[in-house]
């Protein structure tokens, strides 16, 4: 057989395959069904053909006979004859093309090594390109958490579960009919089926890569529009994660209070940055090997300060290892969450002052995180870890990981123990960077309520005397002035709307003096759905991410998965902070809107010094705000705030 690596060169007549990666409950059904209902891809999955075997239905129960099929159901770790899934797979293949699809899914198969290399043979017989493999990482307790209330339609074969439920209960939105319980979601079943696929798919990958244009890890433990988002962005708006930057440099034993470690440098083949793995015991080729990410903390881990947990995280980590008997340290020399030690002493001088970690950083005008995880990959890839239980009391960083391709089975917290000097950094890690403290050991009604906001209308000279006050009165900082164009999208039949949630596309340029700079375009993507209003203040959830592409291009994927625009708004924005709080000064075309964000007490402090009355306050989004003005003068609204429209309405 001969097959040319290099797909890029295929002829243009060849259709592009995307093969899933993933354990069963990872979620690839879903977001295959995703690309085919809002991208008309076509989708072959062995696990549906399976189904039909298992259960004995469709055009292949008669397979339901063969005593091998009979042996596997009982124990799915026994390999399939030679070229059995291979011939049912082609048979699919065939019949698609007979459309001309735009592109074809495959998901289940391969899993062995013998199988991806008959898959060859297929991709060559069907005139297929390999375009991308995509791994689908989740954790086994996730994967337990799901299959608990996962259920399907035997007809289209339509997964549901609590994140994805039918408009009426028990019943297939599409074909009407009644849901059904997968035979083979037994806890004991499925953990074999993990297993198998920890085992026997590396390998799989491995030959494969060498023949897809492109590699690429989604995290599969979000939510499915979250992990549609992800697998979006990687697929067509940046590029695969198969390629090593980090290297082993060199390596060497070393005694320590907790035992004989491996300590091993790693350095990037880029800008020759480094990090160090310590390695206990036998790690190659071994799952769930207890490990932990640790960023360096000079302050903590050596020179043993009070204000942190980061030395007790450390310590406590090597002493789990070291009753393991193995597993691995991995240091990563990103100081002060990224942002060096000389500028970690000075947000070290401002917390003195009464700033929290979190807004020390952003006051000296770096973000409050700027850590990254994918050496961690490039690491375990190199001492040929398959799975790890992570040691870490942060959700974010697993998130990091397994986008990165890090397959993590379980999380083991980690204690922190609080005194008088760490108390608000604890408090700041729970609710700012949402770290999962149950193990914490101080009183919880210390904790204040999570982060809120409230907004005050203006015209210009209300707005002004606010801006005096501000500069004034308050200590606070300004931290320059943006113009933002905001778009929002929903499907034609205004799922988000329903939901009270909002899908928005925010394009940010800098603009001081009102001059426009479009040399410096970033694009904001965010979901924001809203929690609770109360009082005037108004709490909401919301998840941003922020990258560097072109509009029009983004624009037009969405519209491509149904997401189309309704509605946008145009706004200058100027950012102030005041200690541990955020407060804003956006311009629309109908007049300003003053914005506090923070803790409660922060935000009444700051309405009492600025002599707001909160009861004049509005508890809607920008947008609420200008219907509402709209309303009072009797306008009828538009879907787009523009400044050049002048017959826009103004506050008198």
């Amino acid at each position: 057989m001969t097959i040319r690596k290099d797909n890029s060169s295929n002829a243009s007549s060849s259709i592009d395959l995307y093969i899933f990666f993933g354990p069963p409950g990872a979620g690839k059904t879903s977001q295959a069904l995703l690309l085919r209902d809002r991208l008309n891809f076509a989708y072959v999955s062995w696990g549906a053909i399976w189904k039909q075997i298992v259960v004995g239905e469709g055009k292949y129960k008669k397979l339901k006979k063969l005593k091998i099929v009979q042996d596997i159901i009982k124990n799915p770790a026994i390999p399939f004859p030679p070229n059995f899934i291979k011939n049912i797979i082609k048979q699919e293949i065939q019949t698609i093309l007979k459309d001309k699809p735009v592109a074809i899914i495959l998901d289940g198969y391969p899993i062995r090594l013998q199988e991806a290399k008959e898959l060859l043979s297929l991709v060559q017989e069907c005139t297929l390109n390999i375009k991308a493999l995509v791994k689908f990482n989740i954790s086994f307790e996730t994967i337990k958490q799901r299959i608990s209330s996962r259920l399907y339609c035997p007809i289209c074969y339509k997964p549901y579960n609590d994140q994805i439920r039918p408009h009426k209960s028990g019943i297939c939105d599409i074909d009407g009919a009644r849901l059904r319980k997968r035979s083979d979601d037994i806890s004991e079943i499925t953990k074999l089926r993990y297993d198998l696929y920890l085992k026997e798919s590396l390998p799989a990958i491995d030959c494969l890569s060498s023949y897809s244009q492109m590699v690429c890890d989604v995290n599969a433990a979000q939510d499915d529009n979250i992990v549609f988002s992800e697998l979006i962005q990687k697929l067509f708006l940046s590029f695969g994660t198969q390629y090593h930057i980090y290297k082993r440099y060199s390596s060497t034993q070393i005694e320590t209070s907790f035992g004989k470690f491996k300590l091993i440098g790693y350095q990037s083949s880029v800008d020759y940055s480094y990090h160090l793995a310590l390695v206990k015991g036998s790690v190659k080729n071994k799952t769930h090997v207890l490990t932990r990410i640790h960023s360096s903390c000079l302050t903590g881990d050596v020179f043993f300060s009070k204000q942190c947990d980061c030395g007790q995280q450390l310590k406590e980590s090597f002493q789990l290892i070291a009753q393991r008997g193995s597993g691995i340290i991995i240091y990563l020399l990103q100081e002060g969450r990224g942002i060096n030690i000389l500028n970690k002493i000075k947000t070290y001088k401002l917390q003195r002052k009464g700033y929290d970690t979190f807004n020390a950083n952003q006051r000296i005008g770096l973000p409050p995180d700027l850590r990254h995880y994918q050496v961690v990959k490039d690491i375990l890839d190199d001492l040929k870890v398959k799975s790890i239980d992570i040691l870490t009391n942060n959700p974010d960083k697993i998130n990091q990981l397994q986008s990165y391709g890090v397959i993590i089975e379980k999380r083991v917290p980690l204690i922190a123990e609080s005194n008088k000097f760490d108390l608000n950094y604890l408090t700041v890690k729970q609710k700012k960077f949402h770290h999962i403290l149950s193990s914490w050991n101080t009183n919880k009604e210390s904790i204040e309520k999570e982060e809120l906001e409230i907004k005050f209308l203006f015209n210009e000279q209300e707005i002004n005397t606010v801006r005096l006050k501000l500069s004034s009165i308050l200590d606070s900082q300004y931290y320059g002035r943006k113009y933002e164009k905001t778009i929002m999208f929903d499907t034609p039949n205004k799922l988000l709307a329903k939901e009270d949630a909002r899908l928005r596309v925010r394009i940010i340029s800098p603009a001081e003096d009102n001059k426009i700079d479009t040399d410096i375009v970033k694009i904001e993507l965010s979901y924001k759905k809203r929690i609770n209003t109360s009082k005037s203040i108004k709490q909401e959830k919301e998840i941003v991410s922020v990258f560097e592409t072109k509009v029009e291009d983004f624009i037009a994927i969405l519209n491509k998965m149904n997401y189309h625009a309704i509605s946008s708004y145009e706004r200058f924005r100027e950012t102030y902070g005041y200690k541990d709080t955020k407060i804003t000064i956006d311009e629309f075309p109908f007049g300003y809107i003053l914005e506090i964000e923070g803790k409660e007490s922060s935000i009444n402090n700051i309405c009492k010094v600025l002599k707001l009355q909160k009861h004049k306050s509005y508890p809607l989004s920008c947008d609420d705000i200008y219907y509402d003005l709209c309303q009072k003068k009797k306008i009828k609204p538009k879907d787009d705030i523009l400044f050049s429209d002048i017959n826009m309405p103004h506050i008198s």
